[in-house]
């Protein structure tokens, strides 16, 4: 349910023309998983976006995890 209510505010957020940073936050052991489970679980958050949109960065590591960017389509 949170996931999906996150996806909700993401939506309006890019209904109102703002970029979307997602970013899935990973802890200890956890920043060594297969990067397939990974990109797996960003793809999980945007398959609720109901909102056409189009990706700026691909998924990128960060210090905490990684992250992408997304923008409505115009």
């Amino acid at each position: 349910h949170d996931l999906e209510m996150k996806a909700r505010k993401a939506s309006e957020f890019l209904e109102d023309g703002d970029r979307i940073r997602i970013e899935i936050m990973l802890r200890g052991r956890a920043k060594y998983l297969d990067k397939n489970f990974i990109f797996e679980r960003i793809n999980r958050v945007l398959d609720f976006i109901t909102v056409p949109y189009k990706v700026m960065e691909e998924p990128k590591r960060g210090p905490r995890g990684y992250y992408m960017l997304i923008e409505k389509t115009k």
